[in-house]
C-alpha cells in the first residue's frame, strides 16, 4: 500500500533521496539552452556599438558613451573573434594603459622592435549571456561605461548595431598591373618562375635592428 505522506509530493522525495539531488535527476527537465551570441560573423561590418542604451562616441581623440554623438566603427579582423575598431577619419580605438583613446598611428611589434608586443587596439569578442563584452587585447582591460574597468562584472554589456557611414579599411594589395602571361613549352612544361629562397620574417631576427 503505498504512503500517502509521500503521495503528490514528488519534490519532497526528490529531497530525501541524495544521489537524485545530487545529479540532478528530480524535478522538471530544463529546455536547450540558448547558443551564446556570435563573434565572428562581425567581420569587416559596420556597427554602432551600444551599451545600456548609449553610444560609443568620439569627443576629440578620446571614445566614450557619454552624450554624444555615435560613431560608426569597421570590425576589422585581426584574429578570429579579434577586431581592430577601425573610424571613418581612419583612427582607431585603443586602450592606451587604462585611457580609451582614438590613435591614427599604431605601434606594432615592428616599430617596436619586440616580436611579443601587442597593440592596444586590438579588441576580443566575448559572449556575456545574450550580450557581449569587448575586453582589449593587450591589457585585459573590458569595455566599460566610464571607459575601462579591470573588473568583468562592470563590464558593458554590448550590443552591435548595424550601421553606414564607415570607412573602407585600407586593406594590404600586391601594386601589381596588367594581366599575366602564360607560356607552355612544346612538351607541355610550363614556363615560370620561382622564389626558392627568401628570409620570411627576418624582420624579427637581425634586420630590424638595421
Amino acid at each position: 500500500m503505498p504512503n500517502p505522506s509521500l503521495a503528490g509530493a514528488p519534490g519532497r522525495l526528490c529531497a530525501a533521496l541524495s544521489l537524485g539531488a545530487l545529479f540532478g535527476s528530480c524535478g522538471p527537465e530544463e529546455g536547450p539552452r540558448p547558443p551564446p551570441p556570435d563573434v565572428f560573423g562581425q567581420a569587416h561590418g559596420c556597427y554602432l556599438v551600444k551599451a545600456q542604451g548609449a553610444r560609443l562616441g568620439r569627443v576629440g581623440e578620446a571614445y566614450t558613451f557619454a552624450e554624444v554623438a555615435a560613431t560608426p566603427l569597421r570590425f576589422q579582423p585581426t584574429d578570429l573573434g579579434t577586431y581592430a575598431l577601425y573610424d571613418p577619419e581612419g583612427g582607431y580605438v585603443v586602450d592606451d594603459d587604462g585611457r580609451l583613446v582614438r590613435q591614427v598611428e599604431l605601434r606594432s611589434d615592428v616599430t617596436e622592435i619586440d616580436d611579443t608586443y601587442v597593440s592596444g587596439a586590438e579588441w576580443l569578442l566575448e559572449p556575456a549571456g545574450s550580450a557581449l563584452h569587448l575586453r582589449n587585447r593587450r591589457t585585459g582591460a573590458w569595455l566599460a561605461q566610464g571607459g575601462l574597468t579591470g573588473y568583468p562584472l562592470l563590464a558593458a554589456d554590448v550590443t552591435l548595431e548595424a550601421a553606414e557611414g564607415c570607412a573602407v579599411y585600407p586593406e594590404l594589395s600586391v601594386d601589381a598591373t596588367g594581366a599575366p602571361g602564360q607560356t607552355v613549352w612544346p612538351d607541355g612544361d610550363v614556363y615560370g618562375v620561382v622564389d626558392m629562397h627568401s628570409h620570411l620574417l627576418a624582420n624579427f631576427g637581425f634586420a630590424a635592428a638595421l
